[in-house]
């Protein structure tokens, strides 16, 4: 791939599509930017309101559009009409489940701390819900953000896609783009 460029990384969340974009950005010296600061309005604790896709299509053509290379990580399958032609390519991640899931329980420990996720803690709920969200990512069209939705639509790209296994370090997936 010709650095640098407009690539999004995509994924289920918890195989690396941020760390994959912001390596990416370092990389090339430009802006990585994430889907989720266009999707959620900034809340404590974050992604509780989202934005409404006008809003979220206007930041992004203000912030992620005008410049000639950019990473963007996350997912934006569902309302990514207006932005997909600017893509040079796209990566999509996959990763084992079970490595997956445990990835994201070490994040959520990481972000809000074992105490508030223990049973009656401050976070425990909505932690439950997301992991339970998460873990729908690998089993058939649910409805949501899913393996089978991710493949579908990158099928319908005009840009290159690239499909990384990452278990592989995040120096090692770097260089399978930038060769």
């Amino acid at each position: 791939m010709r650095p640098p460029c407009r690539v999004h990384i995509t994924g289920p969340g918890g195989s690396g599509v941020t760390s994959l974009g912001r390596a990416l950005a370092q990389h090339w010296a430009v802006p990585c930017h994430d889907t989720d600061d266009y999707f959620w309005q900034p809340t404590t604790p974050a992604c509780q309101l989202k934005c409404d896709a006008a809003a979220r299509l206007a930041l992004m053509r203000q912030m992620f559009l005008p410049g000639p290379a950019r990473a963007l990580s996350g997912a934006l399958e569902t309302w990514s009409a207006e932005v997909e032609p600017y893509f040079d390519l796209v990566i999509l991640l996959r990763l084992d489940p079970a490595l997956r899931m445990k990835s994201l329980r070490t994040r959520e420990v990481a972000r809000y701390g074992a105490a508030a996720l223990a049973p009656g803690g401050a976070m425990h709920a909505a932690s439950r819900e997301f992991m339970d969200w998460a873990a729908l990512y690998d089993l058939p069209d649910t409805g949501r953000r899913s393996r089978a939705r991710h493949l579908e639509w990158t099928a319908g790209l005009k840009c290159p896609v690239m499909e990384l296994d990452s278990s592989a370090p995040v120096v090692a997936l770097q260089q399978a783009v930038v060769g």
